[in-house]
């Protein structure tokens, strides 16, 4: 038995299922493609789209912050 915490299996479930769907099904979509297939479809729409508008704002938060911290040197 792994004595490794709860987490990090939880964590490594995650990762090993969005690379078998990313394998599957490769797409330019990404993420909210993948939410997409797996919600259930009363929300797939609602899930695919707020994920997509999240998967934006961290990518320029992310280079908003690059941004500032190369500024510094």
């Amino acid at each position: 038995m792994s004595k490794l915490p709860e987490h990090v299996h939880t964590t490594d479930g995650k990762a090993a299922g969005l690379a078998e769907l990313a394998s599957a099904y490769p797409s330019s979509a990404g993420q909210y493609h993948f939410v997409y297939m797996v919600t259930p479809p009363k929300y797939r729409a609602l899930v695919a789209f707020i994920l997509g508008w999240l998967s934006v704002v961290a990518w320029a938060l992310t280079s908003a912050s690059t941004a500032l911290v190369c500024g510094e040197f």
